[in-house]
């Protein structure tokens, strides 16, 4: 079982893109629940970033909602960001 920290980016992303709708933001949350029985259940198609995001991960809320973490220690992540597929790339290199 993984414990789940929250950043500041996150927190503001969250309310800016989840919350408050109800079918987005309730599919959030059962995602949430998969992830911290299992990070790796292939249910939310977790995998390593490269590039600038070297050293993080993401797992996929809905087509284009992703989750950006990293694993502080064993059983600890944190939470960095929630955004759009093309905005990922945008936060990190300027497109």
């Amino acid at each position: 079982m993984v414990k789940i920290t929250f950043s500041s980016p996150f927190k503001r992303a969250f309310k800016k893109k989840v919350k408050g709708k109800q079918n987005i933001e309730s599919k959030y949350w059962e995602k949430v629940d998969i992830f911290i029985k299992n990070p790796f259940d292939t249910q939310l198609r977790t995998h390593k970033l490269s590039g600038k995001l070297e050293g993080m991960w993401s797992f996929t809320v809905e087509y284009d909602l992703r989750v950006i973490f990293y694993f502080v220690v064993i059983q600890l992540t944190q939470v960095h960001t929630i955004c759009c597929g093309a905005s990922i790339f945008a936060l990190f290199y300027r497109i």
